[in-house]
Order: structure tokens, then sequence, then C-alpha cells
């Protein structure tokens, strides 16, 4: 039997990915300028230096979940670079 969320937290669920797919998108611009101008990878600091730098509305989710998006972001370069 699927689990079913009240309308409410539904909609917080979907918002909250909706925010972390637009801060993804930010981040990925900002790994691709990056590579063009310095030929290397952002540093594990550079990326939340960066997203810092984000409109303030944003990155209006938990600071845990900003870690989680650059975290996979971070692996998905890496297993790329392996292919």
């Amino acid at each position: 039997m699927p689990a079913t969320l009240p309308t409410r937290d539904y909609e917080r669920a979907h918002q909250a990915c909706h925010k972390s797919g637009l801060i993804w998108k930010e981040l990925v611009k900002f790994q691709k300028t990056y590579w063009h101008w310095a030929k290397a990878d952002p540093s594990i600091k550079d990326l939340p230096a960066f997203m810092a730098t984000l409109p303030a509305d944003l990155p209006e989710i938990h600071s845990h979940t900003q870690q989680a998006i650059v975290d996979d972001l971070l692996d998905a370069v890496a297993t790329g670079s392996t292919l």
C-alpha cells in the first residue's frame, strides 16, 4: 500500500524538492563556469561558498539539505570522471 501525505505536507515536500532542484541547477552552472575558467574542479569549499552568494530567496532550505545537494553534485562529478 503506498504512503500518502496530507495535502499540506505534500505541498511542503513538493516545494522543498523544487527549491533543491533550483539550487542544483545554479551549482551546475557554477561548476561549468569554474571548469571553463580554472580548468579544474571546484574544491569542497568553493561550492558552499558559492551557495552563500545565491539570491536570498533561493536557498530557503535547511543548511543540511544545502550540504546534501553539494555532496550529491560532488559525487556526480566523481562518478562521471571515472566513466
